[in-house]
């Protein structure tokens, strides 16, 4: 799987697992570190993972949508440019003022 293919909420599959690779930034939409990631699934803010075998650890979908619709996010492309959303998605930019 390149790690293009689920880059977008919107294009992820309707049930099943999501690598932390397709959940952060650059390529996922959640614009923190991987260590304020597991910071957060350690305080219970994000969803906990699955592990799926001893070297594979993965997160259900529908967790992750979830935690995006809870902080603000949205599932759909932003085209009318910047927003208040606080969460990017895809692409976008955050403006810098």
């Amino acid at each position: 799987m390149s790690k293009g293919r689920f880059s977008h909420p919107a294009h992820w599959p309707g049930i099943g697992f999501l690598r932390l690779s397709s959940i952060l930034a650059p390529v996922g939409p959640m614009p923190i570190s991987r260590s304020s990631w597991w910071a957060g699934v350690k305080s219970g803010l994000y969803p906990k993972p699955v592990k799926l075998s001893p070297g594979v650890t993965a997160w259900r979908v529908e967790d992750v949508r979830a935690l995006i619709q809870r902080l603000g996010g949205t599932e759909q492309p932003n085209t009318t440019g910047p927003s208040e959303n606080p969460l990017p998605l895809g692409n976008e930019r955050i403006p810098i003022n």
